[in-house]
This record gives C-alpha cells, sequence and structure tokens, in this order.
C-alpha cells in the first residue's frame, strides 16, 4: 500500500501528537504507577527490650503492651489517612536467661498480634539469635535486616531468616522499608565469625533495587543507631533515595517537628522513639501523587499512666507474668552479702535519720512495685528491697519481709558487723578491757555514686545527677 503526502504528513503528526502526549504524561509524573495516598500516617516504636509490661521508676512507670496496644488503636482511628505501624529494632534485651527467652517470645508475639508491617533487627535481637533459643519466625511477625546473617556455627545450617527489605502496598502504591544497624557488624560483640548479608556501605544498592526492582514510591530506611543526632543526619545523607531515616538517640516526649515545601530535606531524618517502648512515634505525611513529601509532622505519645490499657493485652499480661514468676525460680541468685538486719534495726539508735528516710520514696519503693503492678516482674524486684541490687533477678515471694523497700542498709551498708562493732567499741569503752576480735566498722556514712548507679541508670531513671539527688536524701 502506498501514502500520499496527505497520509504520510497525517500519520507523522499523528505520532508527534503522541510523543508529545507521552512525554506531558512523563513530566507530570505519570509514569503509569498507582498514586500514593494524599496523606500516610507512620506509627513506630523503639527499644522495646522486653519490657512486655510497663518500666522506670522516676516519673512513674511508662510504656507496656497494654498502653502501646491503646495508643496504637487511637492513633489508627484518628489517622487522616492510611496508616504503617513499624519497629527500630531491639525488641529483646539479647540475654541468654529463661526469664529473658520468655520476654522475647511474648514481645514477638505481641508485636505479630499488632499487626507491625516491619521489624528491623537490632543488635540485642542479633545476640539473642545468634544464642540459638529463640529464632523469632512467629507468623506475622515481619523481620527485615540488611546487615545480618545466621548460620549454626557447628553445622552451618540457616538458623534465623529475614528478609532485606519488605513492601508495603497502600492501595497499590508500594511503600519499601528496610531495616539495618547502620554501621559495621562488630563480630566480638555478637560472639561469632558470620560475616553480614548486606554491609551498611553496601545498603545504598538495597535501596536502590527498592526503587526500581520493587518500583517502591517511597522508601523507609529504619535503624537502631543511637548516637547525636548530627551522626545519624551524617549516615543519613549517604542514602539519598530514602525519603526517611528513622534513627539516632530517642526523642524526648515534648519532641515536635512540622515542615513543609523548600524546609523539607532529603532523606527526612525522624529520632527513635524512647527507649524499653515507652513511647509511640506519629509521623504524620503529605504526599504528592509520585510518592514525594510534600510535608509532615512528627510527635511522640508519651506511654504514661493516663493511657488506659487494652484488656486483651491485660490478659496476655498476666499470662506471661505467670510464665515469667515460673522461669524465674529456676535461677534466683543468692544475696551477695549477708547481714542485712533490716531499717527497723537502724530506729533505736538513729531515730532522726529513720524518720527522715520515711519521708524519702527509698521508704515506699515496694510500695511503688506493687502499685504499678510489677511486683511479679523479677528483673524489677532487685532495685526495690534492700540487699539485692547486685542480682540480675529475684521474685518477690523470696524477698524477706523486713528487706522490701530501699532501706538504711541500701546505701550505708548491712548492719549486723555495724551493730556488733558499736557493741564491742561501747563494751571496751566502758570497761577498759581490750577485746580479741578484730573488728571494723563496715558502715559508709556518704554512699559513693556507684552504689547508686547500681539502680538509678537510665532507662530507669532517666537524667538523674548524683550530686543533686544526693542533696535530697541527706540526713546529719
Amino acid at each position: 500500500m502506498r501514502f500520499n503526502r496527505v497520509d504520510r504528513f497525517a500519520t507523522s503528526a499523528a505520532l508527534f501528537l503522541m510523543a508529545g502526549l507521552c512525554l506531558v504524561l512523563i513530566q507530570s509524573g505519570c509514569d503509569f504507577r498507582p498514586k500514593a495516598p494524599s496523606r500516610l500516617r507512620i506509627l513506630f516504636t523503639s527499644d522495646t527490650q522486653g519490657n512486655f509490661t510497663p518500666c522506670g521508676c522516676a516519673g512513674g512507670p511508662r510504656g507496656g503492651i497494654e498502653r502501646r496496644s491503646t495508643a496504637i488503636r487511637r492513633a489508627r482511628e484518628t489517622a487522616p489517612g492510611s496508616v504503617i505501624l513499624l519497629d527500630t529494632g531491639n525488641f529483646t534485651t539479647g540475654l541468654g536467661s529463661e526469664a529473658e527467652r520468655f520476654k522475647a517470645d511474648y514481645v514477638a508475639r505481641a508485636m505479630a498480634e499488632l499487626k507491625y508491617d516491619a521489624v528491623n533487627v537490632g543488635r540485642m535481637d542479633a545476640r539473642r539469635a545468634r544464642l540459638g533459643v529463640h529464632a523469632y519466625d512467629r507468623e506475622g511477625f515481619p523481620l527485615t535486616s540488611a546487615g545480618y546473617t545466621y548460620n549454626d556455627e557447628q553445622t552451618a545450617e540457616r538458623r534465623f531468616s529475614y528478609s532485606t527489605r519488605i513492601i508495603v502496598d497502600v492501595q497499590g502504591f508500594k511503600i519499601g522499608i528496610v531495616g539495618s544497624p547502620l554501621d559495621e557488624l562488630d563480630k566480638s560483640d555478637l560472639g561469632f565469625e558470620n560475616e553480614p548479608t548486606v554491609r551498611w556501605d553496601e545498603l545504598a544498592e538495597v535501596i536502590d533495587d527498592v526503587s526500581v526492582k520493587d518500583a517502591a514510591g517511597l522508601n523507609i530506611l529504619i535503624s537502631d543507631l543511637s548516637v547525636p543526632l548530627q551522626q545519624a543526619s551524617i549516615a543519613a545523607s549517604r542514602f539519598p533515595l530514602a525519603g526517611i531515616v528513622i534513627a539516632g538517640e530517642s526523642a524526648p516526649n515534648e519532641y515536635v517537628e512540622e515542615r513543609s515545601g523548600a524546609d523539607i530535606s532529603r532523606p527526612i531524618l525522624i529520632p527513635r522513639a524512647a527507649s524499653w517502648g515507652r513511647s509511640l512515634g506519629v509521623l504524620d505525611l503529605t504526599l504528592s501523587p509520585q510518592g514525594g513529601i510534600t510535608s509532615y509532622h512528627i510527635e511522640y505519645v508519651d506511654l504514661n499512666e493516663s493511657i488506659e490499657k487494652d484488656p486483651v493485652f491485660a490478659a496476655m499480661t498476666e499470662e506471661y507474668l505467670a510464665a515469667l514468676e515460673k522461669a524465674g525460680l529456676s535461677k534466683v541468685p543468692e544475696v551477695r552479702e549477708a547481714g542485712y538486719t533490716g531499717s527497723k534495726s537502724c530506729q533505736s539508735c538513729h531515730p532522726r535519720e529513720f524518720d527522715s528516710w520515711q519521708t524519702t520514696r527509698h521508704a515506699s519503693a515496694w510500695a511503688t512495685l506493687e502499685g504499678s503492678g510489677r511486683i511479679r516482674e523479677t528483673t524489677c524486684v532487685p532495685c526495690h528491697t534492700t540487699g539485692y541490687a547486685g542480682t540480675d533477678s529475684m521474685p518477690e515471694r523470696l524477698v524477706p519481709y523486713e528487706l522490701r523497700g530501699v532501706g538504711c542498709e541500701s546505701c550505708h551498708g548491712p548492719g549486723e558487723v555495724h551493730m556488733a562493732y558499736q557493741k564491742w567499741k561501747i563494751y571496751g569503752e566502758l570497761t577498759g578491757e581490750v577485746r580479741g576480735e578484730d573488728l571494723t566498722d563496715p558502715i559508709v556514712r556518704t554512699p559513693p555514686e556507684r552504689t547508686c548507679t547500681a539502680c538509678h541508670t537510665p532507662p530507669y531513671d532517666e537524667g538523674w545527677v548524683y550530686r543533686i539527688k544526693l542533696d535530697r536524701v541527706f540526713h546529719d
């Protein structure tokens, strides 16, 4: 068939118009992929470290799965658009005791039921997997990490599986989530010689693949990296294809940030939520049709006593505490030092000091533990008693009544030898006789900082300062 000049002109014009239309579509961002949701809410938690129940003393116990569930439900109900739920890592402590195994298992179970979209494998989780006592292969528990691989040292068999990326589909729009520790694998810390699947300096390639091969319109990098935000910002700047990086030191509860337009950096660096799972990060995004972030607002929900407990997880808490109590009984440490007599034995000689002590929070430490519902939490009991602070765990039923609470001997040392010394000294002064025993008074008048920091340390007591707090409990 022959084309005349008019036909050829019409055909060329049609092709030119079609090419122009395609160019306009491409330039306008119409790459034939589904449009991004106009609003997206990202919820995230950090460093649960096995704390199924609330944790903390100063300022009241915070966190706990029961409150977390309520906060997540509220955030989902009030979201202006779609919601995804993430965890930046360290949902376990990385320790190998039986009690810690129960903690890890229950936290993983709870996070699966809360329907997390992605959970990063932090360093503590890596240690836990190396111990081989928990594989985290629970259905519905989506782990991701670009940095770790776990093979049995004896058989070389794979013991732990995860994905280097997780793709979340939101109304057809794909969001890529990559988990990483964002620094070099510390073999000495992990205790084995396995090489990482992807080193952090190769992470950009993973994010490239998520953008190109997986066709993700928005990439989110989640990390357990806990460094000042300036250092985290330097690390984040190496991944320009990541729209959001959640990393760095935890943000205080009052932290709020809101940006739009040219004020938005790429990638956006978002501080992690409070350690020990004590807050919930809420990041609201406004997206362009192609997935670009046009504005965002970040704030943190303090999981304090004002948030009611979810009854479903309250029942699971009871189950957890019963299992934890049973597990803790198998490995109960002995009291490190004998000779504790209880604060009542100090009252007759030191009535003024005893009365002063009764007005402090130390005296009510046991009642605080009871009031918070953690009386059966074996890892909490030692710091709320006298003579047990150096132990790892202690069931409350094994703590003598007179040693419940942080008493005089917690700061000044065991009283039994002190009382024997005073009797020897007084007897010798009265009679002039020299006693044969070589006694010295073991009592410490002003406790050193290390005595206090056995318990007063983050996250139990944030912002604790020795000199300031010592003045508050000082007595003549």
